[in-house]
């Protein structure tokens, strides 16, 4: 994957403004219309944006001064998007940077930054709800479920609701990391063709 200078510096500038779009105008419609797996999708592309820089575009910082011109670019284009997607972006990019010093085992990190962004995305969200409502938020679902149920058995409907939403972020992101994996070989192949 032998690249120029000035290919590498286009293709560098080109992930990053596809990283923009799915951070500020993707992340902002999914904000927008208050969807629960928002972190799922917008976390998913951005960590296909990062594997790329990685792969094609591997010189030193490159990650992290990608990091910062989509923190930015989002900044100005979503200023809707509440602080802790920031933190996610920051999160991503940290562990990208850490993850890809070079990009032997890529498949291996691409499976690592898959599985603990998403994971950290699905975290992120139950520990925002904690924070905001408190444990009364957690006592209104496990009376709402269980009433809805007529079940009277079970009393912690909330933390199985959470598990599974992690569980679903951590099958997500096996699924991405693997698919990731494999598009680097996909995109010379079509470059051959």
């Amino acid at each position: 994957m032998a690249y120029s200078s000035n290919n590498s510096s286009l293709l560098f500038y080109r992930l990053i403004s596809l990283w923009v779009v799915i951070e500020a105008f993707l992340g902002g419609i999914i904000h927008a219309f208050s969807l629960p797996i928002s972190g799922l999708l917008v976390a998913s592309g951005s960590i296909i944006c990062l594997s790329l820089i990685a792969v094609f575009c591997n010189h030193k910082n490159a990650i992290m001064k990608a990091t910062i011109i989509v923190v930015i670019c989002k900044a100005l284009l979503s200023p809707q998007a509440p602080p802790t997607a920031y933190i996610a972006v920051f999160f991503q990019g940290i562990i990208a940077q850490i993850l890809f010093v070079n990009t032997k085992y890529f498949t291996a990190k691409c499976v690592a930054l898959a599985v603990l962004s998403l994971v950290e995305s699905g975290l992120q969200k139950i520990i925002v709800l904690t924070v905001l409502y408190g444990s009364t938020f957690f006592n209104a679902v496990n009376e709402f479920v269980s009433k809805l149920l007529h079940n009277d058995n079970i009393k912690n409907y909330s933390i199985y609701i959470a598990l599974g939403y992690l569980i679903l972020h951590l099958i997500t992101a096996i699924f991405v990391g693997v698919f990731i994996a494999n598009l680097p070989n996909k995109i010379e192949r079509w470059k051959v063709k």
